[in-house]
């Protein structure tokens, strides 16, 4: 199942530079638990969970941001993935956010 998460930042905020600031910053310091992994790209980045499976694929899309969060695994943990982005999203701008929609899509 995918699930397409959606994030609109508070006027004037570029959430997306902020975001991947804040993961090369803690991963640079070997904290955090997301990575970024595959290519580099203009206004995309692909992370993956330390621990859990699947990967999440960030893309600007005007002002705001769309993450397609794909989770792989047993249906009881496919959960786990979408919890730890929204909590770091609230954790590290939460003040920042202004709005973020969750849409499932059947893969």
């Amino acid at each position: 199942m995918i699930r397409l998460v959606k994030v609109v930042p508070a006027a004037k905020v570029r959430l997306f530079d902020l975001m991947t600031r804040k993961e090369n910053d803690l991963s640079r310091r070997g904290v955090g638990t997301f990575r970024r992994s595959g290519r580099k790209a203009k206004n995309r980045a692909t992370w993956s969970h330390v621990r859990y499976q699947g990967r999440i694929d960030l893309a600007r899309v005007g002002g705001g941001i769309t993450a397609k969060i794909r989770t792989a695994g047993r249906a009881a943990n496919r959960w786990q993935l979408l919890h730890a982005f929204i909590g770091w999203l609230d954790r590290h701008f939460g003040d920042q956010i202004q709005l973020f929609t969750v849409h499932y899509k059947k893969s």
